[in-house]
């Protein structure tokens, strides 16, 4: 333990170049790249003369930076590789089929991760157990390359992320990524309510009207991030007003202007935004009496009900 030169913290040494070097210190020095004010050379610029940034050569630096495979000045890690090649050596891993070779069908995306402007990023996402076991699901076979996949996945948000990935290389068909979130969302949602007594209008609601009005948003322009949240703040209301029409004994077909009126009074006014569009879906397509419509018009004309759409 000692104070580092550099910055000045108590820490242990990881170098001794002109004085006791921390490790952060160090590595940061292996990924300082410049032009040489001793030698004028362009190359990494680890050491330091006179507080400024200088080449091995020029600073005394007797270490070698260079990686054992390509060569390239850097921050070298196991095997005294720089992060790319080793990054490029966990990819062929978990990417490998089972016959030795990196899966031909993922090769657009081991090109896309080894060419990522910062290696490091790329090695501390590949650090996570649930992101090498689906690729190396995805390299075998055992998940399909396909949206649907991804839709059932439990770790939603490792799969939306790899997913974002393979649609930047075209492995999978681009679609709006929050209306790709919206549709995974509300697949985990339906699936935690199976046998649920209100489960066939809940997931009528969301594949016929939210999703379907989503989607048609979607191929008019991008949607905004704001849409994941809307969505799924809609579909939760409109499980919590048929859980409280259920308490009171109250089926939704026998709707009556008392009760929209009751649920207004007993409810903050996002809950009533929320709620809105279930509402006049129900109504529209027969489920709900069109005695509640009046209702709904008054409360939005009022100020209760802004009529937001997502």
């Amino acid at each position: 333990m000692g104070e580092c030169v550099r910055c000045g913290r108590r820490a242990s040494k990881a170098a001794t170049w002109e004085g006791l070097i921390c490790r952060t210190c160090c590595e940061k020095a292996a990924r300082t790249y410049g032009i040489c004010p001793g030698c004028g050379a362009d190359r990494l610029l680890p050491g330091r003369r006179d507080g400024i940034p200088t080449c091995r050569d020029c600073s005394g630096i007797t270490r070698d930076f260079r990686c054992a495979r390509c060569g390239i000045e850097a921050h070298l890690l196991g095997g005294r590789l720089c992060e790319r090649c080793t990054l490029h050596d966990r990819l062929d891993t978990l990417l490998e089929d089972g016959t030795g070779r990196v899966s031909p069908a993922l090769i657009p995306l081991h090109h896309l991760l080894t060419d990522m402007p910062r290696a490091k990023s790329g090695l501390a996402w590949l650090r996570s157990t649930k992101v090498q076991n689906l690729l190396t699901a995805l390299a075998t076979g055992v998940m399909p390359l396909c949206h649907q996949a991804f839709h059932e996945h439990p770790d939603w948000r490792t799969a939306a992320h790899l997913r974002d990935l393979l649609m930047s290389c075209r492995l999978l068909p681009t679609v709006d990524k929050h209306l790709l979130h919206v549709e995974s969302w509300l697949q985990r949602r339906l699936a935690e309510l199976a046998g649920h007594e209100h489960l066939p209008i809940l997931q009528r609601s969301a594949t016929w009207h939210q999703l379907a009005r989503l989607r048609e948003r979607a191929a008019r322009h991008p949607l905004t991030a704001s849409t994941v949240p809307l969505a799924t703040h809609e579909f939760n209301r409109a499980h919590e007003f048929l859980l409280w029409l259920a308490r009171r004994q109250c089926p939704l077909d026998r709707l009556s202007q008392v009760d929209v009126d009751l649920w207004h009074a007993t409810h903050k006014p996002h809950e009533h935004r929320s709620l809105r569009a279930f509402l006049t879906w129900a109504i529209r397509t027969g489920r709900a009496p069109r005695a509640g419509a009046t209702g709904i018009r008054q409360k939005r004309a009022s100020g209760l009900i802004t009529g937001r759409r997502i």
